[in-house]
Parts: C-alpha cells; sequence; structure tokens
C-alpha cells in the first residue's frame, strides 16, 4: 500500500478506501494555507490600533484573505467527490460529525462576511479585534475536529502543518 493510500477498521472490517480524490499532500496543503490565513490575521490584529483607520485596512485585508481561503477550503472539501463525500462513503458512521462540518462551513463563512461588513463600519478597534478573535477561535476549532475527523474514519495524523 502507498503512502497516501488508507486504511481503517471497523468492527472486525478492514476498509481500504479506492481512490481517494485527494492525497494526504492535498489535505495538508490545504489546511496550511487555513493556518497561514489565521497565522497572518493574528499577526495583523496584534498590532497597536493606534492609527485606527490604517489597523483597520490591515486586518479588512487580513479578513479578505481569510475568506477567500475559506471560501476555497469549503469548494474543495464539500465538491462532489471531496474529503467529505468520500468520508461520508468510506466512514458512514462517521455521518453526524460530516454534517457538523458542513455546517461550520457556512457558519463560518457567514461570521467572516460579517466580520467583513463590521471592518467597513465600525470605529471601534476592540469590538473589532474581539469579534476577529473569536472567528479566528472558531476556525481553529473546525480545524482540529476536522483533523480528529480524518484521524478517526483513517488512522492518518495528517497534522503535519500543525
Amino acid at each position: 500500500m502507498g503512502s497516501d493510500e488508507r486504511t481503517t477498521t471497523r468492527g472486525g472490517d478492514t476498509v481500504v478506501p479506492a481512490d481517494l480524490p485527494e492525497t494526504k499532500s492535498e489535505v495538508r496543503a490545504r489546511r496550511e494555507d487555513l493556518r497561514q490565513a489565521l497565522v497572518e490575521l493574528e499577526d495583523v490584529l496584534s498590532r497597536p490600533s493606534g492609527d485606527h483607520e490604517a489597523w483597520n485596512e490591515h486586518v479588512r485585508d487580513g479578513v479578505e484573505r481569510m475568506h477567500t481561503t475559506l471560501q476555497h477550503h469549503v469548494r474543495e472539501t464539500e465538491s462532489e467527490g471531496g474529503m467529505l463525500a468520500q468520508l461520508e462513503e468510506d466512514a458512514p458512521w462517521l455521518e453526524g460529525r460530516v454534517d457538523q462540518l458542513r455546517r461550520e462551513h457556512d457558519q463560518l463563512l457567514a461570521a467572516t462576511d460579517a466580520l467583513l461588513e463590521h471592518c467597513r463600519v465600525a470605529h471601534d478597534a476592540e469590538d473589532i479585534r474581539e469579534e476577529t478573535l473569536e472567528l479566528l477561535r472558531a476556525i481553529s476549532r473546525h480545524r482540529h475536529q476536522g483533523t480528529d475527523l480524518l484521524y478517526d474514519a483513517y488512522m492518518v495524523d495528517i497534522s503535519a502543518a500543525d
């Protein structure tokens, strides 16, 4: 079995997915993109907000990058034959957790849209900072839940991008 093939057992039965739509390296790359967007946004957020207009613009740019990265993540993982569809096929006993990740995608995109709008109209750096920190926490939790789900389905550790 090659390094990108996965085997899992459930109730004594061995499941060997035929052709996963994504290799571990593709999953790692997408996770790294999301992690990098998190790090960049946190870096921008931690700058002094004395020049609020400039700070707000930098935060908005970071949130826009995060939004774009999230859209790519959602498009790839939820596509026909994407990782979530493959999980449903290979590990149907995890369907509830897969559904939860899908719901979180909608919630994270909505939260990012709302934050972008808030950055456009708000003048209070502390409010924007708190809302952005909440988004960062939610995305981080989502990433960890995705890692746990993949591990539970395939017993494969893909967290090298962490």
